[in-house]
């Protein structure tokens, strides 16, 4: 790019970068083709012009001062943005105030607009031939010149916009308008009623990423909206939104217009140089002070398409004016890219090394101890390296989209979890679309030793020993325990159930040598008792032996005693199971308890309850065993069995059980027992 392509006017030479010149304002064209320009002061000959009309076949300007009538108070005005109706000549001003322009003598009239919110006017358009609207920063406002009469929407009851900053107007379908705001998009009918509304809003139809809308412009079958936060593609069919930002390519997101050419392209005035972005390809092509701009900030509303295509933007520094079709905008050349050095910070050390010998598409791997990491790259390209931008994904990382480099051609990175990454990094140079020729190399973050595999293979395997260990431990506790038990077991049957059957075998030969029945009643009680003892020892002996914790091994025990004592009384015996309980488990306290719960109550039918019939069931109950055990018996009055002992027995069982035991009998009705653990 050269300067003869890109045209300045009102601009003057900068002496360093912070210089601005005359700041430009509205850009409009007349009928004739000449474009007219307010500033805030263009200065020559010790004059502040504010007023500008510029011939581009001549390339002349004509500067002009306003002078107000003798019988207008107040000071010189500042033109904001200027519009024709047939031959005559508007504009607003920076402030509060209509003008009608005589511009043959630079001589106004004006009315003042009681009151606008905020700080005056910000946009300007005709609506027909004898009325305009006004956007402010607070609402619009409207007037129309045959009878000069202003009038402040904000007053007007009604569906109006009110209370919020109006940037641009647009024609839009059907004879409505489209108007951009701080907040999305209205569309307005005729008589500036709102129709509809695009923003962010539940019952907005279409949903916008952004609010702060500048300008609009419909190309390429398409609505585009130039925003605070970049560039935005409406499809107003399908209703879906795009938003272009600085990591797609643009310079920078504040966008205030978007004007087309007829190549396809839409031209973006920002704060960062002018963009050209290609709406097919969807690449942007950025343009600065290099390129032959006069400045690289430009204006809201300082903007306009010409009707001979040439494209204007002002400025802090005067106004650019080129013609598209005049610009190469072939493919660019991809650039290559190099990275310099890469250093990082060692804590352990507290020492920061770099490197700057690597070999291209070697494997970067960093320490768990290192941190603070700082890569530099460069192109060797230098048309323009003050507007070099690099951008950079991390693959393998949690966001994997293009970030941009926040250190000019430095990307910092303060740590990284453990793990395999791959680093990419594009260029875009002086202004240039992203290159394809990437910069790549795979990074490693190495674990540290307690997250390293083999101390994690160890770890298992010493809790695994550990385990197996204490497997083994317990176990050899559990036989040794089984032995003891067994041993009890095997002196207690042999010790004392051998003497007890010595006694019970004596005390039948006494009986079958005495005469006197007197001591015949001695010894037979003797004999009674022994076998008792025999038969309690019996159970303990059967408590205590290991290798009977089955609760199988409890129902067989069960089932020969309760059957054996039936068949003695000459009762019918019915005794049930629920398979469920087959592999359960019980140690040797609930075993013996549940056992003698059941005993006593099996004796205590036998004897008493005169029956004929016992039923005994069995089963697994809401995660809990139940036993009922039921007769049809007599019966017997409750209050007298609270003075035995009996039931009071089976109630202390029960209670060590963690159980409950529950007795329901009435004379002549028969009793059931009833235990729940």
């Amino acid at each position: 790019m050269t300067g003869e392509i890109f045209r300045k006017y009102l601009s003057k030479p900068q002496e360093k970068p912070g210089d601005i010149g005359s700041s430009i304002r509205g850009i409009t064209e007349d009928a004739t083709g000449k474009v007219w320009a307010c500033s805030y002061g263009y200065i020559r000959s010790d004059t502040a012009y504010m007023l500008h009309q510029i011939d581009p076949l001549s390339g002349l300007t004509r500067h002009m001062v306003l002078y107000r009538q003798k019988n207008i108070p107040g000071n010189e005005v500042i033109p904001y943005k200027v519009l024709f109706s047939k031959s005559q000549v508007y504009a607003v001003t920076d402030g509060t105030q209509f003008l009608h322009i005589d511009p043959g003598n630079g001589k106004y009239t004006r009315v003042e607009f009681p009151f606008v919110s905020g700080r005056g006017f910000t946009s300007f358009y005709k609506l027909n031939d004898h009325t305009f609207w006004m956007g402010t920063w607070g609402g619009m406002a409207a007037i129309d010149t045959r009878n000069l009469k202003p009038v402040l929407l904000n007053d007007k009851a009604g569906r109006y916009i009110k209370n919020e900053r109006i940037n641009y107007f647009m024609a839009w379908s059907r004879n409505r308008v489209l108007v951009s705001t701080v907040n999305g998009l209205y569309v307005l009918n005729q008589d500036a009623t709102i129709e509809a509304h695009y923003g962010q809003s539940p019952a907005d139809k279409i949903k916008l990423p952004a609010l702060q809308i500048f300008h609009t412009v419909w190309h390429e079958n398409a609505l585009w909206a130039a925003s605070g936060q970049g560039l935005i593609r409406i499809d107003t069919v399908q209703k879906k939104t795009r938003l272009f930002t600085i990591h797609d390519g643009l310079p920078d997101n504040n966008i205030y217009a978007a004007l087309p050419d007829e190549l396809g392209n839409l031209w973006l005035s920002t704060n960062k140089g002018l963009s050209r972005f290609n709406t097919r390809t969807q690449k942007f092509h950025n343009y600065g002070l290099s390129d032959g701009l006069p400045h690289t900030e430009f204006n809201h509303g300082s903007y306009l398409k010409a009707k001979d295509g040439t494209l204007y933007f002002g400025g802090l520094n005067g106004i650019v004016s080129f013609d598209p079709a005049r610009l190469d905008t072939r493919s660019d050349k991809e650039h290559a890219l190099q990275l310099i050095s890469y250093s990082k910070y060692d804590a352990d050390r507290n020492k920061a090394d770099t490197t700057i010998n690597y070999k291209a598409g070697g494997k970067i791997v960093f320490n768990p101890s290192e941190r603070l990491f700082a890569f530099s790259f460069m192109s060797p390209d230098y048309q323009n390296t003050a507007i070099n931008r690099f951008r950079y994904k991390l693959e393998g990382w949690n966001d994997d989209r293009w970030q941009m480099f926040e250190s000019g051609n430095k990307l910092l990175l303060n740590s990284l979890p453990p793990g395999k990454y791959k680093l990419r990094v594009q260029v875009s140079v002086a202004g240039a679309d992203w290159s394809a020729r990437e910069w790549q190399a795979p990074v490693e973050m190495a674990a540290p030793w307690y997250r390293s595999p083999w101390f994690f293979i160890l770890s298992i395997l010493i809790i695994g020993i550990f385990f197996y260990l204490f497997y083994r431990y317990r176990l050899s506790q559990i036989l040794h325990i089984q032995q003891i038990r067994n041993g009890i077991s095997a002196d207690m049957h042999d010790e004392i159930g051998s003497t007890l059957s010595s006694i019970t075998f004596y005390s039948q030969a006494l009986l079958m040598q005495m005469e006197k029945s007197e001591h015949q009643q001695v010894v037979q009680k003797i004999k009674e008792n022994a076998q008792q003892v025999q038969e309690g020892l019996s159970d303990i002996v059967w408590s205590v032996k290991a290798g009977s914790d089955q609760i199988d091994d409890v129902f067989a025990r069960m089932f020969s005693f309760g059957n054996g004592l039936a068949e003695s009384k000459g009762i019918a015996f019915h005794f049930q199971t629920d398979p469920l309980l087959q592999k359960m488990k019980l140690d040797m306290q609930m075993r013996k308890n549940l056992y003698l719960i059941f005993k006593e109550a099996m004796n205590n039918a036998a004897k008493y309850a005169c029956c004929s019939t016992i039923h005994v069931d069995l089963r697994h109950e809401n995660g809990k065993v139940k036993m009922v055990s039921k007769d049809n018996g007599v019966g017997f009055d409750r209050e007298l069995a609270k003075k035995g002992n009996g039931l009071a027995n089976m109630q202390q069982r029960a209670t060590q059980m963690k159980g409950k035991l529950m007795l329901e009998t009435t004379k002549g009705g028969g009793t059931t027992i009833t235990l729940v653990f």
